[in-house]
């Protein structure tokens, strides 16, 4: 019940109640994974989409050989194939963004049944990632009131947190941290101007990647660190 796949891929297990009144529970199943992807502006400009997590199916082993790079152009839940990229890969450019599009990244199961059912393209085999909004020019300026970004990342734990608004007005944010598993680990306010400056410390906190997300009354921005 706290998964949050906006956040962060799950594994799951299932397992069966019996009905007689006794609701003993039964051997529980393989673990299944979803994907998860982020997406971030690139160096030499459009978008990268990310994988932070790849898809898992223990029960048949399957390793898919792809991902394919699907997009819904109109955000209301009709997805298609533009593109498919190696399973030893973890990212995809996109150059020219399609603007105020939601982009996902799926995997073709090897059977038939089950899978992700979606409006305008055949993919009840696949098993589709969360979706990742893509905002492009005017659009980007009038949404994305705040930038949030960390330094250094990686880290040890201590870095930096930046907030620069376009508004000169005093802004208030509610911070939330989270681990790889989605469980949330931090929560403040932060109040403050156009550009705010905090250096955090979680020095105690294992190896691993730790996402970021930044509320406020115009934006929900999202970012991740890397604790070496």
């Amino acid at each position: 019940t706290t998964a949050n796949p906006t956040a962060s891929a799950y594994r799951y297990k299932i397992s069966a109640i019996s009905s007689n009144g006794c609701y003993d529970e039964g051997l529980k199943g393989f673990f299944h994974g979803s994907i998860h992807i982020t997406n971030s502006p690139s160096v030499n400009g459009g978008y990268d989409l990310t994988i932070t997590d790849k898809y898992i199916d223990e029960s048949a082993n399957y390793n898919p050989s792809q991902y394919y790079v699907l997009i819904d152009s109109l955000n209301n839940g009709s997805l298609a194939i533009i593109d498919s990229i190696n399973a030893s890969f973890n990212s995809y450019h996109i150059g020219s963004p399609v603007n105020g599009s939601t982009y996902s990244m799926g995997v073709k199961l090897p059977w038939s049944c089950g899978g992700a059912k979606a409006k305008g393209a055949n993919l009840k085999q696949f098993s589709i990632s969360n979706k990742t909004s893509v905002l492009t020019g005017v659009e980007m300026a009038k949404a994305n009131q705040a930038r949030l970004s960390i330094f250094p990342n990686p880290n040890k734990g201590s870095f930096t947190l930046e907030i620069n608004s376009s508004s000169n007005k005093s802004q208030n944010y509610q911070l939330e941290i989270y681990s790889a598993m989605g469980m949330l680990i931090h929560k403040e306010n932060i109040s403050g101007g156009s550009s705010i400056s905090k250096q955090m410390h979680f020095e105690a906190l294992g190896k691993g990647v730790y996402f970021v997300r930044l509320r406020s009354k115009h934006d929900v921005l999202n970012t991740r660190f890397i604790v070496q």
